[in-house]
């Protein structure tokens, strides 16, 4: 007579973490693995933290500004509004709004990718009248972390940021490094910080960066 066998119980299978977003405390963190970013909205500006690999990378107040065509410049004042936030197994999302005084309304999305382990920092300045817009540029700029240091990449426009045996590559989208070509921009670390231009004349003001590992 054979043995009856058992066949073994089935382990339920491992849901990767989501982010979280808490109303109450004005912060969320973007999850992705062990990687996260993390979000404080309770300062004059939207303070950001990304750790990779458990590893801080940025960590600090995310700042803007808008340049006009005299050299003049806007920083960027008010209180920042929760707009959004939407977590599911793609990855997490939240975004951000100020409106300002100078008549732009500024929308902030950050978005960390679960799956090619990306994390999507944009600034979108969006007027709302007709009349050509008094600003030619837009700028950014996040505090490095501590010993972080900066080094440049494979394309002129890329950075790869690099912290003990980890690194993270950092590239700006949307963004041609030849000047006579639309848009324009910059992406460089400075002082301290990673920063990055956009220069336009008319439409769509986006700046954004991204951020992604790098084994």
């Amino acid at each position: 007579r054979t043995p009856s066998t058992k066949a073994s119980p089935r382990k339920a299978p491992t849901r990767a973490p989501k982010g979280r977003y808490s109303e109450e405390r004005q912060q969320a963190v973007l999850i992705c693995g062990t990687d996260q970013l993390a979000v404080h909205l309770n300062s004059p500006e939207p303070v950001l933290g990304l750790k990779a690999a458990g590893l801080e990378f940025l960590a600090g107040p995310w700042s803007g500004a808008l340049t006009g065509p005299d050299g003049r410049q806007f920083t960027l004042s008010g209180e920042w509004q929760h707009a959004c936030w939407h977590s599911d197994s793609d990855g997490d999302y939240l975004e951000l709004q100020l409106l300002t005084d100078l008549g732009v309304r500024i929308d902030r999305l950050l978005f960390v990718e679960r799956r090619a382990k990306f994390a999507l920092l944009a600034d979108a300045v969006v007027q709302d009248e007709p009349h050509p817009s008094p600003f030619d540029s837009y700028s950014a700029s996040i505090p490095l972390g501590p010993q972080v240091t900066a080094q440049s990449g494979t394309s002129p426009l890329e950075l790869t940021l690099a912290l003990r045996n980890s690194k993270v590559r950092c590239f700006p989208l949307g963004l041609q490094p030849e000047p006579t070509r639309q848009p324009g921009g910059s992406l460089q670390a400075s002082a301290g910080s990673l920063m990055w231009t956009r220069t336009y004349t008319g439409g769509s003001k986006i700046g954004r960066a991204s951020c992604r590992d790098r084994d």
